[in-house]
């Protein structure tokens, strides 16, 4: 199915199907529809509003094409830099850090981190400091790096992102040494499986229904349960709304 080239929300739809694709690991078709994008907007000749070199850059650089990677990431970032706005400044910043690397890219990646903490954008925030914190470790930096993914978990947590606080752990476990701590309380405190038991206890679903929809044993989920309201200090199901903030 084709996209509408004569309609506004045509390009939207082609640049949301190159991100679905990236996210779904098919990284050539993403990038080429995004490409693709980036051609029609050329055309008409529109710089902004628009993300495609923010998605495009790290993973041309992933499948070893950087010099057209660094070129994007440049390219947005001036962009992103001369409107201001602190979400897409702050995304701009950490996509470019992914591209460009070395020490350019840690230093951007602090600038998005501070430029970020400036808004309501929470999600990229997390992003941002689990990218930081990869990065740290990367370059010995384990302490610092393990506050910052710390500062993931708990942001990944608050927003839902369960896959995303899935990776900052593993990224806080990651490497030789001592396992490292996470919160022993609090909603940050709950693992990715508990996370989801939560979340479809505070949907209105029994035990039962907990269990068919995520392919475990009733067990478990009490399990599970019993887990989080000792870490979220609450005694029933009926408090967890208020206690994982809906």
């Amino acid at each position: 199915m084709g996209i509408p080239e004569d309609r506004t929300y045509g390009l939207g739809c082609l640049a949301a199907r190159g991100r679905l694709k990236l996210a779904q690991g098919q990284l050539e078709e993403g990038v080429a529809d995004l490409l693709w994008c980036s051609q029609r907007l050329a055309e008409r000749a529109a710089v902004w509003p628009s993300t495609w070199r923010a998605y495009a850059a790290p993973v041309l650089a992933a499948l070893g094409d950087k010099q057209r990677a660094v070129q994007l990431a440049h390219e947005q970032l001036a962009a992103a830099r001369r409107v201001g706005a602190p979400g897409a400044l702050g995304m701009s910043l950490r996509t470019a850090a992914l591209a460009i690397g070395g020490d350019e890219g840690l230093a951007l990646l602090r600038e998005a981190v501070a430029v970020l903490e400036r808004s309501s954008a929470r999600l990229e925030l997390a992003h941002a400091f689990a990218d930081l914190g990869a990065e740290l470790s990367r370059c010995g930096r384990r302490t610092e790096g393990r506050d910052a993914q710390r500062r993931a978990i708990t942001l990944a947590g608050q927003c839902g992102a369960v896959a995303l606080a899935e990776r900052a752990t593993a990224g806080l476990h990651a490497g030789p040494g001592r396992r490292a701590r996470i919160e022993l309380t609090g909603p940050s405190a709950l693992t990715a499986a508990e996370r989801r038991v939560c979340r479809q206890v505070t949907e209105g679903q029994t035990n039962r229904e907990v269990a068919q929809a995520l392919f475990v044993t009733e067990k478990t989920v009490e399990r599970h349960l019993s887990s989080a309201y000792q870490k979220l200090g609450i005694r029933s199901r009926f408090q967890l709304v208020s206690a994982i903030g809906g």
